[in-house]
């Protein structure tokens, strides 16, 4: 079975965002983008990182999507002015959704992860 993770990345306005915590959520962000799915790539800059949506395709018995959603955690955690929500959702589900809003409504309906 697969399952989507979707994210969903912010900047809370409160709080100076540094050109290296960009980096550094872009990087992490951009371990999971292959060539099939450069579109999810991330940049370092505010239109990239922030108010965006990104699903990323998982075996469900493989722990690689345990692992990336715990590195975006403990990043999330340990800088202020970011706030990342995660959730997970069905393959079987996702694709069902309309294609515009794809991302959005599979995390209004996926199971929450976290939010930080």
């Amino acid at each position: 079975m697969f399952k989507r993770a979707i994210i969903f990345t912010s900047f809370n306005g409160f709080e100076k965002v540094s050109r290296t915590e960009k980096r550094r959520l872009a990087k992490i962000i951009n371990t999971r983008v292959s060539i099939i799915d450069e579109y999810l790539r991330a940049k370092d800059t505010n239109a990239s990182l922030d108010g965006q949506y990104r699903a990323f395709l998982f075996n469900d018995e493989s722990p690689a999507m345990t692992e990336f959603l715990a590195k975006l955690k403990a990043f999330a955690e340990s800088c202020t002015g970011i706030s990342i929500d995660a959730w997970e959702i069905e393959e079987s589900e996702y694709v069902r959704l309309p294609v515009e809003r794809r991302d959005f409504l599979a995390a209004a309906n996926g199971k929450e992860i976290f939010k930080i």
